[in-house]
């Protein structure tokens, strides 16, 4: 094979790779820009006792984050 040859060779491999598995490396990405939008609302910490399913879920962590920020600024722990 030329080098012509295998750059088209190579070129169509890639297009067809990004024709198979593009929409699920964009819905990757928009799920990785999501978490990074909601992790200033996660706990900053694991909580056992805590709900673990919604709605009651949606209602306390808000709060939680907020009590182990503080808690943490008052410690002098690093920031998460």
């Amino acid at each position: 094979m030329d080098p012509v040859e295998l750059l088209e060779h190579d070129h169509r491999l890639v297009e067809q790779l990004f024709r198979n598995y593009g929409p699920a490396l964009a819905a990757r990405g928009r799920q990785l820009e999501a978490a990074e939008k909601a992790a200033p609302a996660a706990p900053a910490r694991p909580h056992p006792a805590a709900p673990d399913r919604p709605p009651l879920l949606t209602v306390a962590a808000p709060f939680v984050s907020v009590f182990d920020r503080a808690r943490d600024r008052q410690q002098g722990r690093p920031a998460t």
